[in-house]
């Protein structure tokens, strides 16, 4: 009997339907772009590993821009979810939530300037 290859646990997670998570636009638009990128380099002969890594890239060009409140919130959405999954590497993602905590900031010094 042939041995069922085991898929990475980021894999399982991201390939899965059903999961709530994937009716959030944004969310599921990240996770589209990492599985795309992962299976195009599976199926190169990648392995699994470097795979992720280059999967991983992908799903952070894919974040939304910190421009606007809902882009801001859709970011750390995915954020989120990517760490959940494990489709964000440890070292970068207190990093982007940073990013994100700064954006917020400047769209509210720029409100109260406005009002000024």
């Amino acid at each position: 009997m042939a041995r069922r290859k085991e898929l990475p646990f980021t894999e399982l997670m991201v390939a899965d339907p059903n999961n709530p998570a994937l009716a959030h636009p944004a969310i599921a638009h990240c996770v589209a772009a990492w599985n795309r990128t992962y299976h195009a380099e599976i199926d190169s002969g990648t392995h699994h590993v470097v795979a992720e890594y280059e999967a991983h890239k992908v799903y952070c060009y894919s974040l939304p821009p910190l421009t606007t409140r809902k882009n801001i919130n859709d970011y750390i959405a995915c954020v989120a979810f990517g760490i959940a999954i494990g489709a964000m590497l440890p070292r970068d993602t207190s990093k982007l939530l940073y990013a994100a905590q700064v954006a917020l900031g400047s769209l509210r010094n720029n409100k109260k300037t406005k009002q000024l």
